[in-house]
């Protein structure tokens, strides 16, 4: 495992001078290193949030929430299935694989995520509109 530490310093540092882009410029070095690295995407994805470009913020809160759920946990895909809805619509596969992990938990929450996987928006490009 990588050592990110500095990365995460440089980024600390440019938030504190009100720097966000710099901020996001060690958060993607520290992508670079470690592309897996949960803490540098969810950090990017906030500043591309906070920076108004939500597309980019989507695929990374997208790619964190499908490593949460191919590893089936739910602590952590809760809060990112949650944080993907806000960036975007996600893909009706990734809303029922999620609908799957969250059934025991909430069913609710379950119903709704098939819900999305069975009648996608109609912004969502993967599906046809009507």
């Amino acid at each position: 495992m990588a050592d990110l530490s500095r990365f995460y310093e440089k980024a600390e540092k440019a938030l504190q001078k009100g720097k966000p882009e710099l901020a996001l410029d060690a958060y993607l070095d520290a992508l670079d290193v470690d592309s897996h690295d949960e803490r540098s995407r969810e950090s990017a994805a906030d500043l591309y949030t906070t920076l108004g470009q939500s597309a980019k913020a989507f695929e990374l809160l997208n790619s964190l929430l499908k490593d949460h759920l191919n590893n089936n946990d739910s602590a952590r895909s809760i809060p990112a299935y949650k944080k993907v809805l806000r960036a975007g619509q996600p893909r009706a596969d990734v809303c029922a694989q999620y609908a799957i992990l969250v059934e025991k938990v909430n069913k609710k929450e379950a119903l709704e995520a098939y819900d999305l996987a069975i009648i996608p928006s109609r912004t969502n490009e993967n599906f046809p509109t009507r």
